[in-house]
């Protein structure tokens, strides 16, 4: 029997072994022509991006130069040069004041940026590469890609590029329809899971550009369709985050209509400290509200919207079971110049029998000490 064995592994040997032998060598020859194809390839990619660059690096400073002086010096030669002065304009866009842009944005559609990475993402194949491109058209704001968006959003239903599509078209919009469009559009994918605080980014981004009677029309048109509540909210965040004094009147209309619904009470409670604009008759209505949230934000800006008066009732926050609310006021009544003294004052005017309250003494002490009130 062990003779057979040896046998059969004799003859393996003599008449199989070539054959094993010319398969791993094929094998590890294609191993070692592979790795080397994979480091020349990421070589070129990173001597590509290294490129890209210092060739960025060398726009960013002619671009600053377009800005202070309209003269435009900067050349581009081959598509590395185009990659490298859409990171620089990015780059240049990201400290720009919102009116600034404009000038950036007239100088890539002078330099055909925006046009030749719009061509280079229709005639990729790659999804890769189109990802790459459609990213880098993100932050040029050329009117040109407008339609593009808009097309993206109705085509895309991969819930990522739709996102991002619907981010650029909102930096693109003018008009009301545009609000409209982008309303629509972050409706459905509210409702598939996108958090308030983009939609709030998004129509930032929109308000940036539309003008006031545009807005206006927009909102008239929430107002008398009673366009679903988490949209209006995420509206008028946006309008706060502008920090723009002239929506007031804007914000005041939507509060007449929502007036009701306490979420929204807080955003615009929120907007309109934002603004810096004076608005207490929301904080008068509700500073007794039962929700901590509504008493939190009123004594952290009742001060702000209606002057140091407003002390004379909401005095009433030095005694809140909230820990919040009484931190609040104490802290605004500091920022505003309103001392132990003066506090005293007023708690033994309106509420004499609260002088000795615990949570009153305790914030009175954390926030006025007597050594504090004693050197001043």
């Amino acid at each position: 029997m062990p003779e057979n064995i040896l046998q059969i592994w004799l003859t393996f040997l003599t008449d199989k072994l070539p054959l094993v032998w010319d398969v791993t060598v094929v094998f590890f020859l294609s191993a070692v022509v592979l790795l080397i194809v994979l480091s020349v390839s990421q070589y070129s990619i990173e001597r590509r991006r290294h490129i890209v660059l210092l060739r960025k690096e060398q726009y960013v400073p002619q671009i600053n130069r377009y800005l202070a002086s309209g003269r435009n010096e900067l050349a581009v030669n081959g598509r590395l040069d185009y990659y490298a002065l859409a990171d620089a304009l990015t780059e240049v866009n990201s400290f720009l004041p919102v009116g600034e842009r404009r000038k950036t944005r007239d100088l890539a559609m002078e330099m055909e940026v925006d046009t030749y990475l719009l061509h280079r993402y229709r005639t990729s194949w790659s999804e890769v590469k189109k990802k790459f491109f459609f990213t880098k058209m993100l932050f040029l704001y050329s009117p040109r890609l407008k339609s593009f968006f808009e097309r993206m959003i109705q085509k895309h239903t991969e819930f990522e590029m739709m996102v991002y599509s619907v981010y650029g078209f909102a930096k693109l919009a003018e008009t009301d329809e545009d609000l409209e469009h982008i309303t629509d559009v972050l409706q459905g994918a509210y409702n598939r899971g996108i958090s308030l605080k983009f939609s709030e980014f998004v129509y930032m981004q929109a308000l940036v550009n539309v003008p006031y009677r545009e807005l206006e029309i927009f909102l008239n048109g929430v107002l008398f369709r009673a366009a679903p509540m988490v949209m209006v909210r995420s509206v008028v965040a946006a309008m706060g985050d502008t920090k723009n004094p002239e929506y007031a009147p804007l914000l005041k209309r939507l509060f007449a209509r929502y007036r009701e619904d306490e979420q929204f009470v807080i955003t615009y409670i929120r907007s309109f400290h934002k603004i810096g604009a004076m608005e207490c008759d929301v904080i008068a209505a509700y500073y007794q509200s039962h929700a901590p949230v509504t008493r939190i934000v009123c004594s952290r800006t009742g001060l702000d919207l209606c002057g140091n008066e407003a002390l004379s009732f909401l005095y009433v926050y030095f005694f809140d079971e909230n820990y919040y609310v009484r931190r609040n006021i104490f802290e605004t009544c500091k920022q505003h110049g309103i001392g132990r003294a003066e506090i005293l004052e007023i708690v033994t005017r309106n509420a004499a029998d609260k002088i000795n309250d615990a949570f009153f003494l305790d914030g009175l002490n954390a926030f006025c000490p007597v050594a504090e009130y004693d050197n001043a």
